[in-house]
């Protein structure tokens, strides 16, 4: 006999009591940054994240520069001074991993007016 699945509110609130210590390490205004980051601006047919996730492929002046600017942008989230000793760093692997793959839309980001 086959185990049942677990239900759905089990799954979730397992997986929520995973990702607490995550969701809770940006301070609010990093949380508003990292927000931001999934939002596609007008006049543009990707978001921030979508740009930054990609580091630049010409070797130039102009690439260097590039480069130089996607580290700025993204130490400036300042997530180096999160503390994410709770959180396996195998799962923080496997949702970098994600993350490098993922499109926004992929990501199930939906943010409503109210929340921003």
């Amino acid at each position: 006999m086959t185990a049942n699945p677990p239900s759905c509110a089990t799954f979730c609130s397992s997986v929520s009591r995973e990702y607490r210590p995550l969701a809770a390490a940006p301070s609010p205004r990093q949380r508003r940054a990292l927000e931001d980051l999934v939002l596609v601006e007008e006049g543009r047919r990707a978001s921030k994240l979508d740009r930054l996730r990609r580091s630049p492929t010409d070797v130039s002046g102009a690439g260097v520069a590039k480069v130089v600017d996607r580290h700025l942008n993204l130490r400036a989230l300042g997530a180096t001074t999160w503390d994410l000793s709770a959180v396996p760093s195998g799962r923080i692997a496997a949702l970098a991993r994600f993350a490098v793959q993922a499109w926004r839309p992929d990501l199930g980001v939906q943010l409503p007016p109210g929340d921003r």
